[in-house]
């Protein structure tokens, strides 16, 4: 059996060539994003906006609607002065305690958000210093 024409000239190699090693890649770390705060202060920005927009929709069709000529709804627009000015505290002052109490709750964990927030951060540049 005869060794093929094209290779008769050359001497096999027993020595193989080594690879070049391969350039090192640096990998940036990953950047300290919480998915969950972006969402929740996305999300508030959203329903924040939808809530005011729907508030003002409501307020300025109630304008238009009262401030017709008709003598029906003159007589409307009166008896929602008069019950505004008659308005009384005491009638509802327990929904007032309750919906101010409901704030201070609010203020409170809004509060510890910050400092659960603020923690955290110390935690990350900690653990990054090791």
């Amino acid at each position: 059996m005869g060794v093929s024409p094209m290779f008769r000239g050359r001497k096999k190699s027993t020595a193989q060539t080594p690879m070049p090693p391969f350039p090192k890649v640096q990998i940036a770390p990953m950047p300290n994003v919480d998915f969950f705060q972006f969402f929740r202060y996305t999300l508030s920005g959203i329903a924040t906006i939808y809530a005011t927009i729907l508030t003002l929709q409501s307020l300025w069709g109630w304008i238009v609607w009262l401030s017709g000529r008709d003598k029906y709804i003159s007589l409307v627009r009166r008896y929602v002065i008069v019950h505004g000015l008659r308005l009384r505290v005491k009638s509802f002052w327990g929904d007032v305690i309750l919906c101010m109490l409901l704030c201070v709750v609010f203020l409170l964990l809004w509060y510890a958000h910050g400092q659960m927030r603020s923690m955290f951060a110390a935690y990350h540049v900690a653990k990054a210093s090791l």
